[in-house]
C-alpha cells in the first residue's frame, strides 16, 4: 500500500480485556509503590472508565518535586504526584468515541515541526525559542482536524532520562490538539 489511506481495523484483530478498578490498583501500586493512595485510585477509576492499562504505557504516575526560590536559594519545599494520560491513552480514547459513531481516522499529516512559513501563516508570527509542531487528522468522511503543539526549547522535559526530548513534548501537543477536535 502506498500513500496515507484510512484502515479499518476489524474488531476480531484486536479485542482488549478491561481490566477492573482493582487489577488496575494492583499494578498502579507494584509500578508506583511511593505514590500516595488518592492518586492510585484516581488513576485507577481513568483505567476502569476508558479500558486503560498502566502496563501498555497508557497512564503514569509521577512525581513532581516543588521548589522555592532562585538561583542558590532554591531549595525543594515538597513534591505534588499527577496522574498522566499517555498519548497511547488519548488515541484509544478517541478511537473509541469515534468507533461508536461509525467513524475512523488517520494521519493526513504530521506530527512534524511546523516550518516558519507556516508559523507566520498560522500563528502570525515566528516564535524562535519554541518548538512548534502541527498534526493533521483525517476521518473516514473526508474531514481534517489540524492540531498544533508547542514546547519551549529551552524548558528540560520531564523523562528526558529516559530519551524523552522536547520535540517529542512538541509532537504530543499537536496531535492531542488534533484528538480533541
Amino acid at each position: 500500500m502506498t500513500g496515507k489511506q484510512v484502515t479499518i481495523r476489524h474488531s476480531k484483530e484486536y479485542l482488549p480485556v478491561t481490566i477492573s478498578k482493582e487489577q488496575a490498583m494492583f499494578l498502579l501500586k507494584t509500578i508506583w509503590p511511593k505514590a500516595p493512595e488518592a492518586e492510585v485510585i484516581k488513576a485507577a477509576i481513568l483505567c476502569q472508565q476508558y479500558g486503560l492499562n498502566p502496563l501498555m504505557r497508557q497512564i503514569y504516575l509521577i512525581k513532581f518535586d516543588q521548589y522555592e526560590g532562585q538561583g542558590q536559594a532554591r531549595h525543594k519545599v515538597g513534591e505534588e504526584w499527577v496522574t498522566v494520560l499517555g498519548i497511547k491513552a488519548t488515541r484509544q480514547i478517541a478511537q473509541q468515541a469515534l468507533k461508536a459513531q461509525g467513524i475512523s481516522y488517520s494521519y493526513a499529516d504530521g506530527p512534524r515541526v511546523m516550518s516558519e512559513k507556516e508559523q507566520a501563516k498560522i500563528r502570525g508570527k515566528i516564535e524562535s525559542d519554541k518548538i512548534w509542531a502541527i498534526t493533521i487528522l483525517s476521518d473516514s468522511n473526508g474531514n481534517q482536524f489540524p492540531g498544533y503543539g508547542f514546547w519551549p526549547t529551552a524548558k528540560r522535559v520531564y523523562g528526558d532520562d529516559k530519551g524523552n526530548d522536547t520535540l517529542n513534548m512538541a509532537f504530543i501537543r499537536s496531535e492531542r490538539n488534533a484528538l480533541d477536535k
